[in-house]
Order: structure tokens, then sequence, then C-alpha cells
């Protein structure tokens, strides 16, 4: 049984506490505890869950976050992580008989990975939703889901309740195989799903799922700097044609000649070499209203 250390980060136009992911979760603290900050394309991670359609959908309200918050429960999420990685083994068994030079890792997203499990006699019970990832063929793909069927089967008899009117029966149900490139396409949607979604490997000796989140959040920092920068060049040059108004005006009621423009270019530069620095991070990580967070030990 692992230990997981993860940090909680409010999300309070929603009005939940998401759990981040382990890995996220020791870079943030290892960085803090040396002195330093966070780094820039790490600021993307809390743009992303943030602006997730998901949340979005579930809790259009504080309110509705704070309900919920009041429900999860962290003893039923203790248990479908161990299923989690009861079974993880079984699935990368079954990989190596069907492709064993090419490798992959396997994932938990969803309630599970955030932390916002609902107990087991909920009318909507929380699921366990696992993904493998990797460079796979769709012909190995149905191989997988094929050949891990017993596996879930057994972990699903282990973790479900027994069935009654109006509640929902958990399952494996959301047990994907999916190729990094379709993760990876479609302007990173779906990769930027699992990121939402605080996703972890319980196997992934090759770094995969860390390498498809690198990509991503660098290319959301630069698409996001790039947006900013944008409206601060434009503001920017909207102030100096506001200043050089009133300047004439001045200029004409006081009968003396106006301040000559390559000051004010000068004052545009300064601008935009400000902005170009490093402090671009604390802009962006300053959005999101990241508020006090504290870190938790949950047994996995």
């Amino acid at each position: 049984m692992r230990e997981l250390a993860q940090q909680q980060y409010w999300v309070h136009t929603r009005g939940i506490q998401i759990l981040l992911a382990p890995h996220a979760t020791s870079m943030a603290s290892d960085t803090v505890a040396l002195g330093g900050e966070i780094p820039p394309y790490e600021s993307a991670r809390f743009r992303i869950i943030t602006n997730d359609h998901i949340l979005k959908t579930r809790f259009p309200n504080p309110d509705d976050g704070v309900k919920l918050m009041g429900q999860v429960d962290t003893e039923r999420r203790e248990e479908l992580l161990r299923y989690a990685y009861e079974i993880t083994p079984r699935i990368v068994e079954e990989w190596g008989k069907i492709n064993p030079n090419e490798p992959i890792a396997v994932v938990v997203y969803g309630s599970v990975a955030k932390g916002l499990v609902k107990p087991k006699d909920h009318n909507d019970p929380s699921d366990l939703d696992m993904s493998v990832i990797g460079t796979i063929t769709e012909k190995e793909r149905r191989e997988l889901l094929e050949a891990s069927i017993p596996h879930r089967e057994r972990i699903q008899q282990q973790m479900g309740i027994t069935p009654q009117e109006g509640i929902k029966y958990p399952t494996l149900s959301c047990f994907k195989v999916r190729d990094t490139k379709i993760l990876l396409s479609d302007n990173y949607s779906l990769a930027k799903k699992l990121i939402a979604s605080s996703t972890f490997a319980t196997y992934d000796p090759s770094g995969i799922l860390q390498e498809i989140e690198s990509e991503v959040l660098e290319a959301e920092w630069n698409e996001q700097y790039r947006k900013t920068r944008s409206f601060y060049k434009k503001s920017a040059l909207t102030r100096s044609f506001d200043n050089m108004e009133k300047e004439i005006s001045r200029a004409k009621r006081n009968n003396t000649p106006p301040i000559e423009p390559t000051k004010k270019a000068e004052n545009y530069r300064n601008l935009q070499f400000e902005f170009e620095t490093p402090a671009l991070e604390t802009i962006i990580f300053d959005t999101t209203e990241r508020r006090s967070t504290s870190d938790e030990k949950i047994a996995a």
C-alpha cells in the first residue's frame, strides 16, 4: 500500500477542493521548500483545472460544490484506490503478452484522483476511472480491452454494492485504452481533461504521463502568454494615444511644444520590457485566485 501526499487546490468559483496529482504536489512543495517559485508552465495546470468544462457543468454555482464537499467519503476513496493498485499489475501483465516492447502507463483519473468520491450508498456513487496510455494501435487496444475483462469483472465484484432501486451500480465501465497521438490531437482536448482530473499513474516506468503533461502545459502557457502579451501591447498603445492627445491639448492651451514622441516610444519600450520578464508567471498564477492550501496525506 502506497501513501500519496496530495495538496488541495481550492476552485473557489465552484466551491470545491480538488487534490492535485502526487507528482504536481511533490514539484510544488519541493520548489517552495527550496525558496523558489512555481515554474511558469506549472501555473498553466491551475488554469486548466479552473476552466474545466466538467466542473463548470456539475457545479455551476459555488453552493453546488460546497454541498458535494459535505458528502465526500475519504474511506471509500482509499478502498477504490486499493482496487486500482490491485488491478494494475494484471493489466500490465496482459499488455506484456500483446506488445512487450512498447511501454505503457496505467493511470487513475476522475473523482477518485480528484478526491471527490461519494459514498457507495449514494444515489449516484463514484466510479473507478482508469486508463492505459501509450503508443497503442487500434488492434492492440481491442486486444487489451478483451484480455482485461476477467480482471475488471473480479474487481467489479469486490467494489460493487448490493443493487438497490434508485441506486446506480458502480462499475469499471470507465476503463479506457488510448494512444498518445489521440490524447495530443485536437488542441490537446483529451490530454487537458486528464490534467483537469488530477490524473496520476499507478504504473509508468517510462514517464509517459509526465511527458504528455509537460507538452500540454508548455503549449497552454505559451498560448496564454501570447494572448496576455497582445492585450498589454494594445493597452499600452491605447494609453499612448490617449496621453498624446492630452499632451497636444495641454500644449495648445499653454502655447508650448508637446513632449517629444521619442519619449513616449521609450516609455512603451520600458513597459514591453517589464512585461517580458519572468514575473509573467505571477500574473497568470494570480488570475486563478488560488487561496491557501494544506498538505494532506492520503493512503492509497
